[in-house]
């Protein structure tokens, strides 16, 4: 049985994939580390904020919202935020996870 994080982390890691990871993290991704993606854990105030997000964070969608769909994943960058609508999606922020 898959995790709910699972079911989201997954889809997350592969739309990372087909970006140029270097250029969200700064470095290339080497064997001795992991892409993890936690939730942020944003209030509705904060998540209403622009100043909380960074490019290269992720926005899932829980719920159906104007021109995006349940499930839908958006990575934050230089297309403008949905702000009116931040009760209706959770942010995650990718970083890296070094493995020894």
């Amino acid at each position: 049985m898959t995790t709910l994080a699972e079911a989201v982390q997954q889809p997350i890691e592969d739309m990372l994939a087909d970006l140029d990871v270097a250029s969200v993290f700064g470095d290339p991704i080497s064997h001795e580390q992991e892409v993890i993606i936690p939730v942020a854990n944003l209030t509705e105030a904060q998540k209403a904020d622009p100043l909380n997000y960074a490019p290269g964070d992720v926005l899932v969608y829980h719920q159906n919202a104007k021109g995006h769909r349940k499930g839908e994943r958006v990575i934050v960058g230089d297309d403008p935020l949905p702000l009116d609508q931040a009760e209706r999606f959770q942010v995650y922020r990718p970083s890296v996870l070094p493995i020894a």
